[in-house]
Parts: structure tokens; C-alpha cells; sequence
């Protein structure tokens, strides 16, 4: 694709401007000025008018917030070893100095002292070459001879949120939910990791997580205001933020005098805070979509596209969509007691007990019409499609074991999903099991040969568990 098509087709600022997110109101002007050399206004008018709409909303503090509060970030900063650095050294010349000084006796402090400083510029010199999953490898093989610092912990936060960027820029957002989770246990008032968190959880439509990250962010970003002082910018973040979610974390963050200005806002008719924006795509989510789960049927009656409040099943339909579970639930009874065979109507009604936290009761229900039906198949996939959600939701709370329990529960259904095998292996690397991590990922990798990202998880969960092996 030519540059004039990528900024006709541009879904941000940042993107018509060719600009990471991290890009600063400088580096946004200095890049206007070098496009407007080659697209004026004169010869390509459209090209002109998105870049300078793009340039107008970076350089303005609020325009740029509204734009970056839905938006993941690369991570500002790089690796960084206090007096080290890689500006003359190849990767070809410091692996050969890494295999001679691992063949030597390392109780010789000068040899041991020489390695490190091998390891150290290595990680840099990948990092600069963005090759971040090998700079992470080698700050593991690191750890093994100077034991963990901080410039380590540092540095590995760092490369964890550039591996969970690009993994997000692609939409796999549970992968790299999972890296900047790690990378928040060894930065935890990281605001950029933070809000990296809160975005991806409300794109997964994660709602507990959602509140956490977001009240999490926003009170780093006090924090970063308090220490800064005046800043325009971080100020309309989190104005920006909260006009994003009607105001729901003012009392939580301590932000109750913003109160009325959002309300105005929201009064005005100004962007939709009831929607959220992919920043890959340009799609959205709606805050009352169904569960991720859920399925709407190609041969919906007409209840389902438009209820008709006179019929039970139309009673339900409506409760469902303004999500009053206890109404859905008992509107769904009646109609099922004259209509048994309704089989998409069971599936809702399960998916209502679910929501209304009576999962016990979704569960078993499903796992009925697996057995007996109506429609075995559809209830199949959304007890699989609900377990895989509860486990997710319990790994967010770090309840791993009832999490394993959900996630073996399914195997029972639907034995070879990679799916299952690839959330297990997530699991047990948020515990740290790196053996079990490994296992569940090359069996996921049986199943899904071809994948990438899994790939990567499992490579790194065997570095990590021969690591273990050779401490213990």
C-alpha cells in the first residue's frame, strides 16, 4: 500500500501522521511539516486535509487525550545498563565472547565480571534491533550469573510491554494481556502498563478487570500530577477518561468536582461514552453486546430482532438487552413452559443465570441440553464459550486452581481443544509453573501448529523451565 492510500485509510492521528503513540506534540510537528513537503495542498488536497486534521488533534492537549485515552502504547524509554553500552559491539563478536567465557571456571571473579558485561550489552544490542523476546531470553540467561537486580526487573518490564504492544497491535489481546500483567509485577505503578491493562480488558469486555486497570490508571495519574505539577495533557486524560465511562470511577479515584463537567459533556452529546473503540480497526464494541460467548442466531424469530412486549419470549428479549437478568429469567420460564423445544430461547436463558450469577445453574442447564437438547450443538459451544470465560475471569482474580477446574471441565466436552491447552499453559506461567506451562503449550501447539504466538509462549516457558532445573 503507497503512503497517500495508508493515510486516506488511517484510522488515528497517529497512523496518518506515520507516528508511534508514544510520539510526542514535537515529533507530531516535525513530522506534518516533512509530509506536507510531499503531499501539499495544492496537488493532493484529500492527503492534506487528514494530516492536518491528524496534526491539529496532537498538538492540541485535549484533542490528543480524547484521542490516546482508547489507544495502547509502545512504552516509552529502551533497556538500560548504568555506564554500558553496545555502540561498537556485533552480535556476532559478544556471542563469541559469552561461549568463551561460559567455558571458563566463573568462581574467577574477572571472568564472571566480563560475562556479565557480555549479557549486558547483548540485551541491549537486541533491543535496539527490536528483537525483544531474545533480549528477555538474555536477560534470563543474565539472572543466572549476577542473580536478580533492579536494572534487570527494570529492563524486563520494559521488554515484556514491547512484546504485549505488538502482540496487541495484531489483536491478540489475551496474549498480550498476559505479558503486561507480568510486567506490572515488576513495575506495578507503571501508568503506561496500567492503562495498556485497561484498555485490553475493556476490549475483551472483561468487566472486573475493566474497573481495576482504569481506577488503577487514573490514580497514577494523579500520582504523576501531583509530582509534575502543572501538565495539560495528563489533566485531560483523565477528564477524557472519565467522559469515556459517564463518570462511573469519579467517587473511586476522587474526582467528584469533575462530576458536573461530565455530565454537561455527556448532555452536549459528546462522544459516545457507551462505545469503545478498536484502535486496530476502527471497530466498536458496544457496552450492552452480548457476551462474548453468545450467538445470534441467522434464523432469529422475530422476538429477537424486535421484541413484542404482548408475548413472554418478547418480555424476556427486552429484559435481556437492558440486562435485567432477574426479569429475562422469569420471562424466559414462562415462554419455555409452552414452548420446550425452543432451544436458542434455553441458551439465553442459561447465559441469564450466568449473568445473574448463578453459574451452577448455567452450567448445569447446558450441560442438559448437551445431553437431551434441543440444540445440543448451540449449548456445546456456549458451555464451552462460558467456561472459558469464568476461567479467564477467575486467572484476573489470580484464582488459578478454580480456574484449572473450569478449564478441565470443558475438556470433558471438547477434548482437544488448543484453546483450553493454551489458557492452562497461560495459568500455570501466571504461577510461575514453568514445566506445566511448557506441557499445556506444546499440547496446544499439536492441535494449532502454525501459530505464532504460541510458539513464542512455549519457547519461553522451556528457557524459563530448564532455568529452574538448573538452580534447583
Amino acid at each position: 500500500m503507497q503512503d497517500r492510500d495508508k493515510i486516506l485509510a488511517s484510522k488515528t492521528p497517529y497512523q496518518a501522521l506515520f507516528l508511534p503513540s508514544t510520539a510526542t506534540p514535537e515529533e507530531a510537528k516535525h513530522q506534518y511539516f516533512k509530509l506536507v513537503r510531499k503531499f501539499s495542498p495544492e496537488k493532493e488536497e484529500k492527503c492534506f486535509r487528514v494530516i492536518r486534521k491528524a496534526y491539529e488533534e496532537l498538538k492540541d492537549p485535549a484533542k490528543k487525550a480524547a484521542a490516546d485515552v482508547m489507544l495502547f502504547t509502545g512504552g516509552r524509554g529502551r533497556v538500560r545498563f548504568l555506564g554500558v553500552n553496545s555502540e561498537t559491539a556485533s552480535e556476532v563478536k559478544i556471542n563469541r565472547e559469552i561461549n568463551e567465557y561460559k567455558s571458563r571456571d566463573l568462581s574467577d571473579e574477572a571472568t564472571k565480571k566480563n560475562l556479565v558485561l557480555a549479557y549486558k550489552q547483548k540485551a541491549l544490542l537486541l533491543s535496539k534491533n527490536q528483537k525483544w523476546q531474545a533480549a528477555i531470553e538474555c536477560l534470563d540467561e543474565l539472572e543466572k550469573v549476577s542473580g536478580l537486580t533492579k536494572e534487570i526487573e527494570t529492563n524486563r518490564a520494559f521488554l515484556l510491554g514491547r512484546v504485549a504492544y505488538e502482540l496487541a497491535d495484531e489483536g491478540q489481546y489475551a496474549e498480550a494481556g498476559h505479558r503486561w500483567k507480568r510486567a506490572t509485577r515488576l513495575d506495578p505503578e507503571n501508568s503506561e502498563i496500567l492503562h495498556n491493562l485497561a484498555v485490553c480488558s475493556t476490549l475483551m469486555i472483561k468487566r472486573e478487570e475493566e474497573e481495576k486497570y482504569w481506577v488503577d490508571t487514573l490514580r497514577s495519574w494523579h500520582k504523576e500530577l501531583s509530582i509534575k505539577g502543572e501538565d495539560s495533557y495528563l489533566k485531560n486524560l483523565i477528564i477524557e477518561t472519565h467522559k469515556r465511562f459517564g463518570g462511573k470511577y469519579l467517587r473511586q479515584t476522587g474526582d467528584d468536582n469533575l462530576r458536573d463537567q461530565i455530565r454537561k459533556a455527556a448532555e452536549a452529546g459528546a462522544e459516545s461514552i457507551h462505545r469503545v473503540d478498536d484502535g486496530r480497526s476502527g471497530a466498536s464494541v458496544q457496552k450492552n453486546s452480548p457476551s462474548p460467548g453468545e450467538k445470534t442466531s441467522g434464523s432469529q424469530t422475530p422476538a429477537a430482532t424486535q421484541a413484542d412486549l404482548s408475548t413472554h419470549l418478547g418480555k424476556g428479549m427486552d429484559a435481556y438487552g437492558k440486562r435485567n437478568w432477574n426479569g429475562a429469567i422469569s420471562s424466559f420460564e414462562l415462554h419455555l413452559k409452552d414452548h420446550p423445544s425452543d432451544g436458542e430461547t434455553w441458551d439465553k436463558l442459561a447465559w441469564a443465570l450466568l449473568h445473574n450469577n448463578k453459574g451452577n445453574h448455567a452450567f448445569k442447564l447446558w450441560q442438559k441440553l448437551v445431553k437431551e437438547g434441543p440444540e445440543s450443538e448451540r449449548a456445546k459451544e456456549s458451555l464451552i464459550q462460558a467456561k472459558l470465560d469464568t476461567a479467564r475471569m477467575l486467572k484476573g482474580k489470580l484464582m488459578f486452581n478454580p480456574a484449572l477446574a473450569q478449564l478441565k471441565g470443558i475438556q470433558k466436552v471438547a477434548p482437544d481443544s488448543s484453546e483450553v491447552y493454551h489458557e492452562m499453559g497461560l495459568i500455570y506461567a501466571e504461577k510461575e509453573d514453568w514445566p506445566n506451562a511448557s506441557f499445556y503449550y506444546d499440547k496446544a501447539l499439536e492441535f494449532n501448529p502454525n501459530e505464532k504466538v504460541l510458539r513464542t509462549l512455549a519457547r519461553e516457558a522451556k528457557t524459563r523451565a530448564r532455568s529452574m532445573r538448573a538452580r534447583a
